[in-house]
């Protein structure tokens, strides 16, 4: 994870979301998946993680909300759509993610990008 952030420097910000993924991991979280899964369930219990100048949300925990920078971890094949019977639920999540942004936006995936990426022209 520490090499996919390298390009977002050593802010305080970056320094605070890899002490939170440090903890996980020390809780056994070691997945991508599994650390997606603690996020969503600490925000459906309105037990976000605390980091200074940072906001980690869930897509369902982003409606209605903007932030000047985001980004959005994940955005793969294997992670989105989550589940295929509900695609269309999650499609219109995937777009509620990507227009929180009022500055940038910024996407990462890992291995074969989602297909909601090529349906928005983010990529080939």
């Amino acid at each position: 994870m520490r090499d996919c952030l390298k390009p977002f420097g050593q802010s305080e910000y970056v320094r605070s979301f890899l002490q939170l993924a440090g903890e996980l991991e020390a809780e056994g979280l070691t997945s991508l998946r599994a650390f997606l899964r603690e996020l969503e369930e600490r925000s459906e219990t309105n037990n976000p993680p605390i980091l200074p100048g940072v906001a980690l949300a869930t897509l369902h925990a982003a409606k209605g909300l903007e932030w000047r920078k985001v980004y959005l971890a994940g955005v793969s094949a294997e992670v989105l759509p989550w589940q295929a019977s509900s695609i269309e639920e999650e499609r219109r999540l995937f777009y509620v993610g990507v227009t929180r942004a009022q500055q940038s936006l910024a996407l990462t995936y890992y291995g074969v990008a989602s297909p909601f990426l090529a349906e928005a022209g983010l990529v080939d």
